[in-house]
């Protein structure tokens, strides 16, 4: 009888052991994928005259990856777009890329592309099951031309060590209205470039609320002054026209 027991007691183990077994498999069989993102390049993306291709890298063991790129709003706007990944060979490293044109910025939808834009990547395992990390937040800013205008140099003749007066315009371009407006806030340099030298940055000023600038700065020698934006961030540079000053010296003439 105590045998009988026994024998029943391990059958009855390795049942349950086997039951244990099979739905330790079908719980991950049934498991979502898993996915993470890597990398956003560029960010942020600047969009201009030329086009620029957006690189999403992510990592899942999923049997197909998606991802829709969503404005932030009420930080951005634009339409939706929706992305499908390239796998890398047999890895789990996956890549989306989307081109941003100057069409975008010029779109007559009322859409433009400026501002935060998340990216929403979902993993689909082989039997259906989804997962997605939720949001990942990217910026588009419009590349913003410049252009000085009205640069004027007084007087054009002058003596060593006497002030030399600058002024002009400073403004961007507005690509969703194709309109130059004031750019207030500015930094401008003033370069000078001698007849024998390197060019050097001789003054610095920024411009008032009328995108407008004025400075001076003290006679050296004579040769060429131009007023100069320079890039940073989304603004793209610009620089004058080039204006000769003669200068004399009561004891060289330069």
């Amino acid at each position: 009888m105590f045998k009988r027991i026994a024998t029943a007691l391990v059958t009855g183990a390795i049942g349950g052991a086997l039951l244990l077994t099979g739905s330790a498999v079908a719980t991950v069989a049934g498991a979502p994928p898993t996915l993470t993102v890597d990398s956003i390049s560029p960010n942020p993306v600047v969009v201009g005259d030329q086009p620029v291709t957006v690189t999403f890298k992510v990592t899942s063991n999923g049997d197909k990856v998606t991802a829709k790129l969503l404005p932030e709003l009420p930080f951005g706007t634009g339409r939706d777009r929706e992305l499908v990944a390239t796998r890398d060979g047999t890895s789990d490293t996956w890549t989306f890329q989307t081109v941003f044109t100057k069409a975008d910025l010029l779109s007559t939808a009322g859409s433009p592309i400026e501002g935060f834009w998340d990216f929403l990547p979902t993993a689909t395992a082989t039997d259906g099951t989804t997962f997605s990390p939720g949001g990942h937040l990217f910026v588009i800013n419009v590349a913003r031309p410049t252009r000085i205008l009205n640069f004027r140099t007084h007087p054009r003749t002058t003596v060593h060590g006497h002030k030399i007066f600058f002024s002009g315009l400073v403004q961007e371009l507005l690509w969703y209205n194709n309109t130059w407006v004031p750019f207030s806030g500015e930094t401008v340099k003033i370069v000078f470039k001698p007849f024998h030298g390197p060019v050097v940055v001789v003054g610095t000023t920024k411009t008032d609320a009328k995108g407008k600038f004025f400075t001076h700065v003290r006679a050296r020698a004579s040769g060429w002054y131009r007023a100069v934006v320079v890039d940073h961030d989304q603004f793209i540079g610009s620089a004058s026209k080039n204006v000769f000053v003669k200068v004399f010296s009561l004891h060289k003439r330069y």
